[in-house]
């Protein structure tokens, strides 16, 4: 019962004056404390309404005519109500004491007394006036700042509990691009093929999903780099430009947008103690260089000028849009992917095409009110985040921020044919940039391919045909093969051939070549992936093929012979930058290796089921299948090495691993002679085996929401 002893606010009071002209006197919206009753009876109690407590029926229970009722009061009651007193004495005594603690003021101190006393406290004024400084200006504390990396690092092992959880709906939609989408499909394909597989003579642990819940949280990167008080604090002159220097000559290559001559400028006036409008974006600027600058020799303090930036980033910075605050968030998001942050990379990327827009970077007329130098910035700010855009809906399954449609801008100046030259033109050799144009128009293709392949990753309830998967596939594959020819011959894929010379003695001097060709394999993956899974659903679901599959299967040829080319040939250049952790931090490539690695041990694995169902394949596309087996262990060990500390990325590899051991096994069943080893087809996993739970009486694939690969769509 609330009513006894609920004071009635005065606008409350006002409002029932308004509506109903009870009360008629200005003494009558004067609130009122009614008499409090020992005990109320029950129907009053659940109507709550006032009771006055008669008994054996009060007056409200008389008017209406209803039984009334009174309960015993009980012991509990009483006790609650004591235990609620002394709750509330000590929420006000806690305070009091840590009041009294920190600068000697107690509840019995004259308010005389209490001017003196913070008078004497020169540090009490101090902290009190950077407490008022941080709240005014939207500032983190120095405790809150100090784990904002943890924190972060932390949202990627709360992604990884979905490889146990059922309910998704926290983490988000991962449509048909993404490799989340792929694994499920194998996956259902995997469970039927069991089923018709032969028995098992040994008896096959059943472990639930709560046995792969072992999320060690202190596997997320903890940081031991020293706080500092003031995020207005930079190093030394000298050292400040000294880590410029080594950030344009290691990373800054990965990003065309990155002008020295605007990080000198930032530097020097935010040296000189320059308190303009602008000062808070470029300061986040100059920070996130920094993070940058240390990582690239793997200095630990890295992780404190990253969080720097993050302080700058206040909602009073990100309100506005400039061309350095563009900047920055761009290099947050790429550093956060970098740093197996990728859950909040989406956040930055999508503020990030806010100020974009916000500044105009989408309207062709705004290109033509600046510099020449300028406009040339901002048309590489401008398609460096396209290219962003449609690299994390690729990678992550959904719709793209900026649609084709409005990127109406004019196109990136060849170098080659470049006559004028600007500042920007002296940073950078000719091949970063012709390798950020070419990067460009790829995205472009690839933009294409989601937008017809993949229906712009909306899921629609229709689906292409396998006939239209496959003439849709030669069209655009028409277009990679037209983009690769044009490519100068300085900037030409890496091929078989050359993969040991580029790849070990000349890695640094072709860091744009390997780029350039990771991003072009990944495209081509995608591009046959929907056709590869198509087919492994026909050859589950039937034991023999109709003349209708069997004429599919015989097109489909040669998408199987190239998707086996390209899954060598990215297998041999990942297989050697896993090994070089310099070149991976210097040229921002982590990322799309884990990503790219994920997707080829899927697709290695999807062909050695195809191959053990379907062995006429072998003689179709002159692979054997030991081979394809082979290349599949060897990515799952590169897998092992991209890790690191990505919980999210192990579990990805684990699930792989748990899968093609079971194939292994059936394999060897199967094998016509009782001597044969695992050696006749490929090296078995090292690891310690792991088991899903593969009942033949349960379907887990039926329920669409559960997905062993469910994560944040950036390392599986």
């Amino acid at each position: 019962m609330a009513t006894e002893d609920t004071v009635m606010p005065a606008a409350a009071v006002t409002a029932n004056n308004n509506l109903y002209g009870e009360l008629s006197s200005p003494q009558a919206l004067a609130p009122t404390r009614g008499k409090r009753v020992s005990l109320a009876c029950q129907s009053c109690r659940s109507r709550k309404t006032k009771c006055d407590g008669i008994q054996p029926a009060c007056l409200t229970c008389r008017h209406l005519g209803i039984d009334c009722v009174y309960a015993k009061e009980s012991r509990k009651a009483g006790s609650r109500r004591i235990n609620g007193r002394a709750q509330a004495m000590h929420k006000v005594r806690k305070p009091q004491h840590q009041l009294h603690m920190t600068t000697g003021y107690s509840i019995t101190t004259p308010p005389d007394d209490t001017v003196d006393i913070v008078t004497q406290r020169p540090d009490m004024i101090h902290r009190l006036r950077a407490h008022t400084e941080a709240r005014d200006t939207g500032n983190i504390d120095p405790d809150t700042a100090g784990n904002i990396s943890e924190q972060e690092a932390s949202e990627e092992v709360h992604a990884a509990q979905v490889f146990q959880d059922r309910h998704t709906s926290e983490f988000g939609y991962f449509g048909l691009s993404s490799n989340h989408a792929f694994f499920r499909s194998i996956s259902r394909c995997f469970i039927r093929f069991l089923r018709g597989a032969p028995p098992q003579h040994d008896r096959i642990q059943s472990l639930t999903t709560e046995d792969w819940s072992e999320v060690n949280t202190s596997e997320a990167r903890q940081t031991s780099s020293p706080r500092n008080d003031s995020v207005a604090t930079l190093p030394a002159i000298s050292e400040s430009f000294s880590m410029l220097d080594r950030f344009i000559a290691t990373s800054a290559g990965a990003f065309p947008f990155v002008s020295k001559a605007i990080l000198t400028s930032s530097l020097k006036e935010l040296a000189l103690g320059s308190r303009k409008s602008r000062s808070t974006t470029k300061r986040a600027l100059v920070n996130i260089m920094f993070a940058y600058s240390c990582l690239a020799i793997e200095d630990p303090q890295c992780d404190m000028y990253f969080q720097r930036t993050i302080q700058c980033l206040t909602p009073e910075t990100l309100r506005g849009a400039n061309l350095e605050l563009i900047q920055a968030l761009l290099l947050v998001t790429s550093y956060q992917q970098q740093q197996q942050m990728p859950v909040s990379s989406g956040t930055y990327h999508a503020l990030t095409v806010k100020a974009a827009f916000q500044l105009g970077l989408h309207c062709p007329s705004s290109y033509k009110e600046v510099s020449p130098s300028d406009s040339e910035l901002r048309k590489r700010l401008w398609y460096s985040l396209i290219n962003q855009d449609r690299m994390l809906s690729m990678c992550l399954g959904r719709p793209c921020l900026i649609p084709s449609q409005h990127i109406c801008t004019p196109e990136l100046e060849d170098p080659r044919q470049t006559h004028h030259v600007s500042s920007l033109e002296h940073e950078y050799r000719v091949e970063r940039l012709l390798q950020h144009k070419y990067q460009t128009d790829l995205y472009s293709i690839i933009a294409a391919m989601l937008s017809d392949i993949y229906q712009h990753n909306i899921g629609r309830d229709s689906s292409l045909s396998t006939w239209s998967l496959l003439a849709l596939r030669l069209q655009l594959y028409q277009r990679f093969e037209e983009w690769r020819q044009q490519l100068d011959p300085r900037l030409r894929l890496i091929t078989p051939q050359d993969v040991c010379t580029v790849l070990t003695s000349q890695i640094d001097e072709n860091r744009f070549r390997i780029s350039l060709t990771v991003h072009y394999y990944r495209a081509l993956i995608m591009l046959n992936g929907p056709i590869i899974e198509r087919l492994l659903g026909i050859s589950v679901s039937s034991s023999s093929l109709d003349e209708a599959a069997q004429s599919l299967f015989e097109q489909c040829v040669p998408t199987i012979k190239n998707d086996l080319v390209v899954l060598e040939n990215l297998n041999q250049i990942i297989s050697i930058i896993s090994q070089s952790e310099d070149f991976i931090n210097h040229n921002n490539v982590r990322w799309m290796s884990n990503h790219a690695c994920s997707i080829l041990a899927m697709h290695l694995f999807c062909l050695a089921l195809l191959f053990h169902i379907r062995p006429e394949l072998e003689a179709k596309t002159v692979t054997r299948t030991s081979r394809i087996r082979e290349l599949l262990g060897q990515c799952l060990d590169n897998m092992k090495v991209l890790q690191r500390t990505s919980t999210l990325f192990r579990k990805a590899r684990e699930a792989l691993e748990v899968f093609t051991q079971k194939l292994d096994s059936i394999c060897l069943r199967e094998l016509p002679t009782s001597g044969a080893s695992a050696s006749e087809i490929g090296a078995p996993c090292t690891s310690a085996p792991r088991h899903y739970d593969f009942s033949m009486s349960t379907d887990f694939f039926e329920q669409s929401e559960f997905d062993f690969l469910l994560g944040d769509g950036f390392y599986c």
